[in-house]
């Protein structure tokens, strides 16, 4: 036992040192932090740990050994048990993390742990994840020295290899019997390092791909003969690659006759007007874009290809992909200036898009991040963000439809593993809208880094079917990377020898084999004589390096100093760079010269833009011809390899000096467009070490990320700011508590609530003042309410009330009482309370403050009103929402409140009037371009003319909505226009086709896993077969519809779903059943505050058929109270209807005139459906009233009504009576 005062080796046992006489108080540590380490083992390990029992087996498994260094100075200033209480702390933590990793602690020593990576629980990855443990311990170390206010340090050896391990003892200690060499070494390379992290050359061999090491001097170690090589680890790599690089080689392609078939098959199907999509996945460096351009060169011009590369330079740009392709199409380059620029692409949308133009254009220049001229601009400056991406997709898809119209388009997607979020959503968009167009989507990437691919590919699969294809590259065969290296040299003498050192050392990649060639070329080893390759040296005399890497670094090194020095530069830069930024950089020297070289020399190529004019350069541009023509060009690197080994070339002092000038000259060169550089210049600067300019562009870049919907942009940047922030503000928790709120706000939107919520509960604990606490407990509450978690929405607008209790006057009460008005009133049915809420939430605001607050609440006050059915109320507010919008030239709000008032008068059944308000909405939405308002607005137009008995009109402006819904992908309203048109048809009586459009409302919305879509699907699905008389179909999509609402808690749906099967029990004759439902529908009705006049009505029926006249006729004049006077003329004729047939017992008169009035009441609405049952009723009245000819009449009318609308059953019934007035011989 080590004494931790004087360092003196005790014998184990020992209870106080033989050296100094202290207390061994440590000496018990090693087993306590075994039985903490076994006390928080996680369960998942637990379980795998025990069904490893291992029994003297050989395994190869990665060793770590820690050892913690300052706990005998600390000795001397604590007592035992304070220095006892402190280390427990610090072990704990590193034990933690050592968990997450799946490491096992194999045992304590004194200070040091040892950790086993691949024994008892083995990973394809534990040399990485032993690497990764290191560094995070060391992390969790730095933070224990701040918060304890110590100086600990850390000393870190890793090595692999085989070792004999022991079985696992049935109580879960981790006491290995490990024995070999690989242990000994790691334990000697712990002992080496000095605060470091210390890697043995298996290890490196195994990690090199993912952390940058330098090789230290070979190291003697106790019980080792020869020298030992040994790695320092420095970090981990900014971009993790493999170990082979990226091609782009321009020799002839070889092989790949498989995939030239594929595509060759896939093309002509193209071309026939099926659009499809082919994945080339393959290693970088395997020759996938080789494999493209040879697709490219095949096809011949045949269709528009436009290329766009996916960047990453310590971010992805929002859809940068997407510019590239339509900057391509359009010739402009983004260094032009944005005149040019704009009147380019005017001149080229204006054929492509004809009279439709000005409604794309503004969208289109806000995709490209262009100002938008004064002229356009109303059509997005009163869309919210959500609007504003969909239009911007919407003119992407509808610029793409129109290209393809010309000639076959195909998009390629290069680098797509560093592809952004926000061009997946588009990718998905696209391919769902364009299926039926000739357009190829062709996405290259790699195989382990292909989860970006991953997460569409079900979308794209689901969407194309058979149309997706992938094509997964392989390594060059033998035969087939000799035929390369033939094609490239042509070597005199001992070919094939070369050739298969060459092969092996490639392992059949194609770009390695080039690079290496090229490397050979650099070096004078392969020199060319009379058109035949040579080399200069035998083969003896050379070696061809392990690793592509050492390859480049080696042609790096033969360059010029300025010329690797100005490839350093550009790397920096990124992986395209303008010359104007890079001759910046360079002020006093001339690049020109060095640029064409390194072209030469195939390290970087040029890209093809176009030119921008000299007031946008900034201060580079030159005037002089050759100037000209380079300063506008853009280069890039031929391979992105390439580009990572110089820029881990430079030292990171120098690195951070270019990283800050490059920040400097972008604000210098695009000062005009700063906000699209937001989040280049914080990376900039972050890597430049100027933080705090870094968390101000981060901050920026999020905040307009979140403005255009580009949420996970948003959460990128706002996650980069909060990183800053721990550098710069550790104590500044109002700031942080303002990141974790804009964070949720993005992650709530885009449906990530948990994540939200964890971010908004967050803010709460930081924030000081209590109203930004109340308004994060809104926001959660906002967010149960989109998961259909009303109870717990409920709990937290309590909270948030709660918090607010002392508040006179708070906008945040304010609307947190106006939202949870909103969910009494449309999820709970609670529209008296609902109303109380409202009223509260308008008296505590001051109004000309906060005047949209105010709107939304005299807004929801109409809207309590109008499902309470008191619409002259409603009427009122909804007309003082508009004038507010007025006041404030609000157009999207004038729509919104038009579009209001024209439902209140709809239900009036003033028609024209309603009309005006809904044209008014649909001309305003088409005004700035709210397409999905266009929809909304023709769904609407639809509903007032199928009111009006226009149905052929109604489904016209349903179709359009239909159109519309579809373009812009909204599949909610695809739902609902399925649902209405089939109304329609069941109106006209085509019930099947109704079925079909309502099959369709149910398919979509069990994709999408909208439930309230569901439950109206399935009571339309179970009305239409009611009225087909198919009874059992009908209860069981009836069934559904309500568990489903009981299971969401939807009043309306509970409500509605009891009262058709009541009436559907009613008319099977099972009574009981019948009143049950109907008492629960009347119940809910109840407690909505709804009409009850058909539950009324219905109950009457009941009765009558039951014999009971007496009460069917107070429950009759019961429904026709509720009724009279009512905008809905339905539920009058249904309660003349029932009355009538109550009292045609015993007063024949007054049924008669009861009947007769609901008649005339159906006609004057011209409700079919009740005008049917109504004359079928009074025929069957005049039958018993004797009056048999104007009976048959009145009942054929009936049956006539009853074939048009498909109504079986009623026909039958209307058929059999007709027949018994022929057979008491009427005529």
């Amino acid at each position: 036992m080590k004494c931790p005062r004087c360092d003196f080796l005790n014998p184990a046992g020992s209870k106080f040192c033989n050296q100094c006489g202290m207390q061994l108080f440590i000496s018990s540590i090693d087993d306590d932090h075994l039985t903490f380490a076994q006390s928080h083992l996680p369960d998942e390990m637990r379980v795998r740990i025990s069904s490893s029992c291992i029994e003297g087996e050989r395994k190869h498994v990665t060793v770590l050994f820690s050892d913690i260094s300052g706990f005998t100075a600390l000795s001397e200033a604590l007592d035992p048990e304070e220095l006892t209480e402190l280390i427990n702390t610090c072990f704990d933590s590193l034990i933690k993390v050592i968990y997450k990793y799946e490491g096992t602690i194999d045992k304590f020593i004194g200070d040091c742990i040892m950790v086993l990576f691949g024994a008892p629980i083995a990973h394809e990855d534990d040399p990485e994840r032993s690497v990764l443990t290191a560094f995070e311990i060391l992390g969790a170390l730095d933070r224990f020295n701040e918060e304890q206010r110590v100086n600990l340090s850390i000393h870190i050896g890793i090595n692999s290899g085989i070792v004999i391990a022991g079985g696992v003892g049935s109580d879960l200690r981790m006491d290995y019997t490990v024995m070999g060499d690989t242990v000994n070494v790691a334990e000697r390379l712990m002992g080496v390092a000095k605060d470091e992290i210390l890697v043995s050359e298996s290890v490196f061999a195994k990690t090199k791909h993912m952390f940058e090491m330098h090789k230290i001097k070979p190291l003697k170690l106790k019980g080792k003969a020869k020298k030992v090589t040994a790695y320092r680890v420095i970090g981990i790599k900014e971009k993790p690659e493999r170990k082979r690089g990226i091609v782009e080689f321009l020799s002839p392609l070889v092989g790949r006759k498989k995939e030239l078939q594929q595509f060759n098959s896939i093309s002509q199907q193209v071309q026939k007007g099926s659009a499809a999509a082919v994945a080339i996945i393959g290693e970088a460096g395997i020759g996938k874009s080789r494999l493209i351009e040879e697709f490219r060169r095949r096809e011949n011009g045949n269709a528009q290809w436009l290329i766009g590369r996916c960047k990453y330079l310590g971010r992805t740009l929002p859809f940068q992909v997407f510019r590239d392709h339509i900057h391509s199409y359009f010739g402009i380059s983004e260094y032009e200036h944005i005149m040019d620029m704009r009147k380019k692409i005017k001149t080229k949308a204006q054929s492509l898009f004809k009279r439709k133009t000005n409604h794309y254009l503004p969208y289109l220049y806000l995709f490209l991040s262009l100002d938008i001229p004064e002229s356009i601009q109303d059509k997005v400056k009163y869309l919210d963000p959500e609007h504003l991406q969909l239009e911007q997709f919407v003119t992407v898809k509808a610029l793409f439809r129109e290209i393809s119209k010309r000639r076959p388009l195909i998009l390629c997607f290069e680098d797509m593993y560093w592809i952004d979020a926000e061009s997946l959503e588009l990718i998905k968009f696209l391919s769902e809208g364009l299926k039926d167009m000739p357009i190829l989507f062709l996405l290259e990437t790699r195989p382990k880094k292909q989860s970006m691919l991953r997460k569409i590919k079900k979308d794209i699969k689901k969407a194309l079917k058979e149309q997706y294809v992938e094509m997964r590259l392989q390594p060059f065969t033998s035969k087939e990377a000799l035929s390369m290296i033939k094609t490239l040299i042509k070597i005199s003498g001992y070919e094939d020898s070369i050739c298969s050192v060459i092969f092996e050392k490639s392992e059949g990649n194609p770009f390695y084999i080039e690079e290496i060639i090229r490397s050979l070329m650099d070096s004078d080893i392969l020199k060319k004589k009379n058109g035949v390759w040579q080399f200069a040296k035998s083969k003896s005399s050379f070696e061809v390096p392990d690793s592509v890497e050492a390859v480049i670094g080696s042609r790096i090194d033969r360059l010029s100093d300025n010329e690797k020095y100005l490839l350093s530069q550009a790397s920096v830069i990124g992986k395209s760079f303008p010359h104007a930024i890079l001759q910046s950089l360079n002020a006093d020297i001339q690049i020109d010269q060095a640029l064409k070289t390194l072209i030469h020399r195939e390290f970087i190529i040029e890209r093809n833009v176009a030119s921008f004019p000299q007031t946008e350069r900034g201060t580079y541009g030159q005037k002089d011809s050759t100037a000209q023509d380079l300063s506008d060009k853009e280069y890039m690197f031929k391979h992105v390899l390439i580009r990572d080994v110089a820029y881990r070339g430079l030292l990171k002092r120098k690195r951070r000096r270019i990283h800050r000038k490059v920040a400097k000259s972008i604000e210098e060169i695009f000062k005009k467009r700063i906000p699209e550089y937001y989040e280049s210049l914080a990376y900039h600067y972050y890597h430049g070490e100027v933080f705090e300019k870094s968390y101000n562009y981060y901050k920026k870049a999020g905040n307009a990320a979140k403005e255009l919907y580009r949420n996970s942009t948003a959460i990128e940047c706002y996650s980069k700011a909060m990183k800053v922030h721990k550098k710069l503000f550790p104590n500044n928790k109002e700031e942080k508590a303002e990141l974790f709120g804009n964070i949720a706000d993005v992650e709530a939107i885009r449906g990530d609530y948990d994540g939200a919520l964890a971010k908004y509960n967050s803010a709460i604990m930081l924030y000081a003042t209590v109203e930004k606490k109340a308004d994060m407990k809104r926001k959660i509450a906002n967010m149960f309410v989109n998961r259909s978690e009303y109870n717990k929405a409920i709990a937290s607008y309590d909270e948030a009330i709660v918090m607010l209790q002392e508040k006179t006057f708070s906008s945040i009460l304010s609307e947190t009482l106006i939202d949870f008005a909103w969910l009494l009133n449309m999820r709970k049915g609670d529209h008296a309370r609902a109303k109380e809420m409202t009223t509260k939430a308008l008296a505590n605001l001051e109004r000309s403050n906060e005047p949209i607050i105010y709107a939304k609440g005299i807004n929801t006050l109409g809207s309590i009103c109008y499902n309470m059915s008191n619409y002259d109320e409603a009427l009122g507010y909804y007309q003082e929402t508009l004038k507010v919008y007025e006041t404030l030239n609000n157009k999207r709000g004038i729509g919104y409140a038009s579009n209001n008032i024209g439902l209140i008068y709809r239900n009036k059944g003033e028609f024209s009037v309603a009309l005006a308000y809904n044209s008014r909405y649909l001309a305003i939405s088409e005004e700035i371009g709210d397409r999905k308002g266009i929809g909304i607005a023709c769904n609407n137009m639809g509903g007032l003319y199928h009111d009006n008995g226009k149905m052929d009109t109604a489904l016209k402006y349903y179709r359009r909505y239909l159109a519309i819904a579809e373009e812009i992908g909204y599949k909610r309203g695809v739902c609902i226009a399925y649902g209405n048109i089939g109304i329609v048809y069941r109106k006209k009586g085509k019930l099947n086709k109704a079925l079909e459009y309502y099959e369709r409302y149910l398919d979509i919305s069990e994709e999408i896993g909208y439930r309230q879509g569901i439950c109206l699907a399935s009571n339309y699905i179970g009305v239409a077969h009611f009225y087909k008389g198919e009874y059992k179909i009908a209860l069981d999509h009836l069934r559904r519809y309500l568990s489903i609402s009981e299971g969401i808690d939807y009043k309306r749906g509970v409500a509605d779903a009891c009262f058709n099967i009541g009436r559907i029990y009613g008319e099977l004759g099972k009574y009981k059943y019948a009143e049950k439902y109907l008492m629960k529908a009347k119940k809910s009705f109840t407690e909505m505050g709804s009409n009850l006049a058909k539950i009324f009505a219905s109950l009457s029926e009941l009765r009558i058929a039951e014999g009971n006249y007496e009460p069917a006729i107070e429950l009759a004049k019961k429904a026709l109270s509720s009724s009279e006077g009512a905008e809905k003329p339905t539920r009058e004729i249904f309660a003349l209807r029932v009355l009538g047939k109550a009292l045609a017992h015993n007063n024949t008169t007054e049924a008669l005139r009861c009947i007769r009035k609901a008649v005339a009441l159906a006609k004057k609405g011209k409700r079919e459906h009740e005008l049917g049952i109504s004359l079928y009723e009074l025929g069957k009245l005049l039958v018993h009233a004797g009056e048999l000819k104007k009976a048959k009449r009145h009942l054929t009318d009936a049956r006539t009504l009853f074939k048009k609308l498909g109504l079986q059953v009623w026909r039958k019934k209307a058929t059999m009576a007709i027949r018994e007035v022929k057979h008491a011989g009427g005529q």
